[in-house]
């Protein structure tokens, strides 16, 4: 005898049953599937890094972080809100990205310095 798998029966806000499936980031919001988050290392690092590529480390009010992931939302904050509510694969990523804008500030420097 042939079964039909039917989707899983999930809660909806209002108490009833959906058999739709959720999507990753629904489950995330609702607590279902678990974010990994920046580890403190992660975010004391992008700081740093932050300080030294030329950004503020107080408010994101400047376009350059636009250019570097941040949300409408996330710019509203402070720069320690976004580091810390950020995922540890994003801020891998927002690591090498100062890292290369850091190492290309040292070279523009190196050209300007007179011999």
């Amino acid at each position: 005898m042939l079964r039909l798998r039917h989707p899983r029966r999930i809660h909806n806000v209002h108490g009833g049953h959906s058999l739709r499936r959720l999507d990753a980031a629904t489950k995330i919001a609702k607590g279902n599937l678990t974010m990994c988050l920046a580890t403190k290392k992660q975010i004391g690092y992008a700081w740093m890094l932050l300080r030294q590529a030329g950004y503020s480390t107080k408010f994101m009010d400047s376009a350059g972080f636009v250019e570097l992931g941040a949300t409408m939302r996330e710019r509203s904050g402070t720069v320690e809100d976004w580091l810390k509510g950020m995922s540890a694969a994003k801020s891998s990523r927002l690591i090498q990205r100062l890292k290369w804008e850091c190492c290309l500030n040292r070279k523009v420097q190196r050209l300007k310095e007179p011999e």
